[in-house]
C-alpha cells in the first residue's frame, strides 16, 4: 500500500515538474517577444539618425528643411531669444548640419515612444561643392535629394549626380526619399515644354522618369518615394519627414 501511496506521489509531482516546465517555457518566450517589440523602444525610446540632404544649388533644400513644424519651431524660439524679426535662407557653402526630434508613426509598435533623434546633413549643391556628399555616406541611415522641378534644364545634371552618390557602397538598400520642390500651386506636367514659352515643371511622375528612378529602386532594391513639396505653402514637407522617419532603420 504505501509503495503505491509513493509511486502515486511521484507521478504527480512529475507531472507538476512538466507543467511547470512548459509554463516557465512559455512565459520565457513571452518575455522575449516582448523584450524584442515594445520593451526595446520603451528602454531605447530616443535613438539618433542621420540624413544627408542634397541637391542641385537653388533646389530649395534649405528651404524646405526650414518650413519642417519642429525646425521653424526652433527658429522662432531663437528669433524671440534674439529679438530678430525676420530670417532670410542664404544660399549653403559647404555643409550645414541641422537637428531636431520627430515621432514615427502609429503604425510601429510603442509609437508614442519611438522618437528619431534627426541629424540632417544639410550640403551644398553648388559645383564645386557636390564631391563633399561622398564625404557623409557612411555616417547617414538615409537620402533626401531635392529637385526643383522649374529647372528643367539642369535635371539631367541632377540625375547624374544621384546615381554618381548612390554608386557609394555605403548606401546600398538606405532609403531614398525624393522631394519635387517648388509645386507651387502651379500645374506641373511632364517633360514635353509647351509651345512658345518657358518649359513647364514637372510632376512627380516626369521626376521619377527623368531621374531614371525605376533603373536605381531595381538594382539597389531601395525603399523610394518621389513627393511634390513647397517650402513657401508647406505642402508635402511634413508628410516627406513622416515616410523617412518611419522608413529609417529603427
Amino acid at each position: 500500500m504505501g509503495t503505491s501511496m509513493q509511486g502515486c506521489l511521484d507521478t504527480v509531482l512529475k507531472a507538476a515538474e512538466d507543467t511547470y516546465e512548459k509554463c516557465s517555457h512559455a512565459t520565457r518566450r513571452v518575455l522575449t517577444g516582448i523584450e524584442n517589440t515594445c520593451c526595446r523602444s520603451i528602454i531605447s525610446k530616443t535613438r539618433t539618425r542621420s540624413a544627408l540632404l542634397v541637391g542641385l544649388d537653388n533646389a530649395g533644400k534649405t528651404s524646405v528643411l526650414c518650413c519642417l513644424p519642429p525646425v521653424r519651431d526652433k527658429l522662432h524660439r531663437w528669433m524671440v531669444a534674439n529679438d530678430v524679426e525676420e530670417l532670410f535662407t542664404a544660399p549653403t557653402t559647404s555643409m550645414q548640419l541641422v537637428t531636431f526630434k520627430q515621432a514615427r508613426s502609429s503604425q510601429h509598435r510603442c509609437h508614442r515612444r519611438a522618437i528619431v533623434s534627426w541629424r540632417i546633413w544639410d550640403c551644398s549643391g553648388q559645383g564645386r561643392y557636390r564631391s563633399l556628399w561622398m564625404s557623409y555616406c557612411s555616417q547617414v541611415q538615409a537620402v533626401i535629394f531635392v529637385v526643383d522641378v522649374t529647372d528643367v534644364d539642369r535635371v539631367a545634371i541632377a540625375r547624374r549626380e544621384l546615381h554618381t552618390l548612390y554608386a557609394h557602397p555605403a548606401l546600398k538598400a538606405l532609403p531614398l526619399l525624393i522631394l519635387a520642390n517648388k509645386c507651387d500651386g502651379s500645374t506641373a506636367t511632364p517633360l514635353k515644354p509647351p509651345e512658345g514659352g518657358a518649359k513647364a515643371p514637372l510632376n512627380a511622375e516626369a521626376v521619377k522618369a527623368a531621374l531614371n528612378l525605376e533603373t536605381l529602386q531595381l538594382h539597389l532594391r531601395l525603399d523610394l518615394k518621389v513627393i511634390e513639396t513647397s517650402a513657401e505653402s508647406g505642402k508635402g514637407v511634413e508628410t516627406a519627414f513622416q515616410w523617412v522617419t518611419d522608413k529609417v532603420r529603427w
